[in-house]
């Protein structure tokens, strides 16, 4: 039995990718000829994260419910690999960092200075729930969910953690290194608990709420 139908995985995987890519570019393109416009894409862009994300939660609905259902008496299993996959995270990236010379990533330069020209409220609520909530239904979902032997996981899940690294770092390749430490223990946790994608947006929460709160202290100090 499949977890979501392959209609679910196909009408979402156009809303992730209308909701990315084609609403910022097309008011980008807008607002070139109205300026009123471009005072507002970064609002804009956040609106269209928070729109597929309320869409992906109603699509994916059963299936979050049935996959937190199936968490509630492991939340200690759960809080120690969270706590792992912070460690694995950190000294992963540590040893990439010393391998390739990497600070930051024009992702995190870009999030950064949305910071300081949006209220603060509005980039929580893209940074903590809309993009960990559509980046997983996609990243992890989308492309995993469908796997059965062991070796398509084995290669889904490498396709999955490159795809979302690299998407993170279009313009900047370098510093992928900074997201692969991220994409693994979320991977690993997904197929640990048996392809549950609640498990990998808890993570994929947790690690972005800290960054922010590291980019709001850096930013007032």
């Amino acid at each position: 039995m499949e977890r979501v139908s392959k209609r679910t995985r196909l009408l979402y995987t156009v809303v992730f990718w209308i909701g990315l890519l084609v609403v910022p570019i097309v008011a980008g393109i807008i607002s070139q000829y109205y300026a009123a416009l471009g005072r507002h894409l970064e609002i804009i862009s956040i609106i269209s994260s928070l729109t597929s994300a309320v869409i992906g939660v109603y699509l994916f609905r059963d299936l979050i419910r049935r996959d937190y259902r199936f968490l509630e008496d492991k939340w200690v299993k759960v809080t120690l690999l969270i706590i792992a996959g912070f460690v694995f995270r950190i000294v992963l990236t540590t040893l990439l960092t010393q391998l390739v010379s990497v600070e930051t990533s024009e992702n995190q330069v870009a999030l950064e200075g949305m910071l300081d020209t949006i209220p603060l409220w509005l980039f929580s609520t893209m940074i903590v729930a809309s993009a960990p909530i559509t980046e997983e239904l996609f990243f992890r979902e989308v492309l995993l969910g469908w796997t059965k032997s062991r070796l398509v996981q084995w290669v889904m899940g490498i396709v999955s953690i490159l795809f979302f690294s690299f998407m993170h770092t279009t313009t900047d390749p370098l510093s992928v290194v900074l997201y692969i430490p991220i994409a693994i223990p979320i991977v690993f946790l997904y197929f640990y608990f048996r392809k549950n994608v609640v498990v990998s947006i808890i993570f994929h929460v947790v690690n972005n709420a800290i960054a922010l709160a590291a980019m709001v202290m850096t930013s007032k100090g």
